[in-house]
């Protein structure tokens, strides 16, 4: 509710349904996305390794309300530009998360929107050798220490999985 124009609704939307680092989601052009398919092309992911994520219906919907208020959206245009249609960098996305965290008062990083990124898709069920490659982790122990367990979640896991109540069910 705090984003108040197309493209920060955009790239929130994008961190969360990707769990993109910073640097990969500032070095996204048009190109590497394809919309029809939500399957997005990191070209330049953390130790310049290449990997795919996959956007969602509603963040691709938001990528093109976005886009209908560029200027250039050619496939070698920066996806998330500046008001002056610059790429979006570093301290341009700190500038954003800043604001949108003042105005929503909910601390906002792009780190924080990964680890949401990891938690949920655990929640929902992904598995975690998909969630590492989604998240282009080298091994499965870095992708667990991205995943917070909060205490509803171990009573739903303990409630649906603990040994003596599944035995008495029986």
């Amino acid at each position: 509710k705090a984003c108040n124009c197309p493209r920060d609704k955009a790239l929130i939307l994008m961190m969360v349904d990707t769990g993109l680092r910073r640097t990969e989601v500032c070095s996204l052009d048009w190109g590497q996305i394809d919309i029809a398919s939500g399957l997005v092309h990191v070209i330049r992911g953390k130790g310049g390794k290449a990997r795919s994520v996959v956007v969602g219906a509603t963040t691709r919907r938001a990528l093109l309300a976005y886009k209908r208020t560029l200027f250039a959206t050619d496939d070698r245009q920066p996806l998330f530009q500046t008001n002056t249609g610059d790429r979006l960098k570093s301290m341009g996305l700190r500038s954003v998360f800043k604001r949108l965290s003042d105005a929503s008062d909910v601390y906002l990083t792009p780190h924080v929107l990964r680890r949401t990124f990891a938690t949920l898709s655990l929640r929902s069920g992904m598995n975690l050798l998909y969630l590492q490659g989604l998240m282009g982790h080298s091994t499965i122990e870095m992708t667990r220490r991205y995943v917070q367990m909060i205490d509803d979640d171990l009573i739903e896991a303990h409630r649906e999985h603990g040994p003596i109540d599944t035995l008495v069910k029986r």
